[in-house]
C-alpha cells in the first residue's frame, strides 16, 4: 500500500511540475519545485508512516480527529483569502487565470465527488458511520476550497499582486526579475525565508502595464537574493 502513496505523489508532482514549466519556465519551475516539493513529500510519508503505526484500536479516533482538524483549516484559510481579497483595494489589471488553476478545479472536482458519494453511503454504512460522515464533510469542504482557488484570477490591485496565492503587497516585495513572459518576485518573510519567490506567466498584452505599475509601486528593488 506504502508503494501505491508514494507513486501517486511521484505522479502529481510530475503532472504539477510539467504544466507549472508549461507556464513560467523549466528555470522559474525548477526554483520553485525544489525545496517545496521536498518539505510536502517528507510530511506526507511522515504523517503516512505515523498513521500506519498506530494500534487499530486508536486509528479510527486518530482520523477523525485529523479530518476534523484539516477541515477546520480549510475554512480558516478560506475567510482569511476572501478577508485579503475585500482589502486588497480596486482592481488595476485583470490578468486572467493561470493554467496551474486547472487542476485545482480537476481536484475540486474528484473530492466532491467523493464526498458525495461517501455521504450517500453513510446510512448504509454499519460500521465508523461518524467517521463516514466526517471524510464527507472534510472531502467537501476541500472541493469548495480548490473550486474557489481555481476560480480565482490574478491581478494587480491597488495594494499588490492578488491571486489564488493570496496577496502579495507591494511593501512586502524587496526584488524582482523578467524572464521572458514570466514575473518572478522574491518577498519579506520572517517565518519562512527559504520560500520567498513566486512566479507568475503574465500575458503579452499586459507586460509593459504590469512593468510600468511595478516600477512605480517598487521604485528601488534590491538584486535577487536567489540566483537563477
Amino acid at each position: 500500500m506504502s508503494w501505491l502513496v508514494f507513486l501517486g505523489i511521484l505522479v502529481a508532482l510530475g503532472v504539477g511540475y510539467g504544466l507549472l514549466s508549461f507556464e513560467i519556465g523549466p528555470r522559474a519551475a525548477a526554483r520553485r519545485f525544489s525545496l517545496r516539493v521536498f518539505l510536502v513529500v517528507a510530511f506526507v510519508l511522515f504523517a503516512f508512516e505515523f498513521f500506519r503505526a498506530l494500534p487499530a484500536a486508536e486509528k479510527a479516533g486518530t482520523w477523525s480527529a485529523l479530518l476534523l482538524l484539516l477541515s477546520a483549516v480549510c475554512w480558516a484559510s478560506l475567510l482569511f483569502r476572501l478577508r485579503r481579497k475585500w482589502q486588497a483595494g480596486a482592481v488595476l489589471l485583470d490578468l486572467g487565470r493561470l493554467p496551474r488553476q486547472r487542476l485545482f478545479i480537476l481536484g475540486a472536482g474528484l473530492l466532491g465527488s467523493a464526498g458525495i458519494l461517501r455521504l450517500v453511503e453513510v446510512p448504509r454504512a454499519l460500521e465508523q458511520p461518524i467517521a463516514g460522515s466526517l471524510f464527507g464533510a472534510f472531502a467537501l469542504s476541500f472541493a469548495l476550497y480548490f473550486l474557489i482557488l481555481g476560480l480565482y484570477r490574478l491581478e494587480v490591485r491597488e495594494r499588490g499582486i492578488l491571486g489564488f496565492f493570496g496577496l502579495v503587497a507591494w511593501e512586502r516585495i524587496e526584488s524582482y526579475r523578467w524572464e521572458g513572459e514570466t514575473l518572478t518576485v522574491w518577498v519579506r518573510r520572517r517565518r519562512f525565508p527559504w520560500l520567498r519567490d513566486m512566479s507568475w506567466r503574465i500575458p503579452p498584452a499586459h507586460k509593459d502595464q504590469v512593468a510600468t505599475i511595478l516600477a512605480q509601486r517598487v521604485p528601488s528593488p534590491r538584486a535577487p537574493a536567489t540566483s537563477a
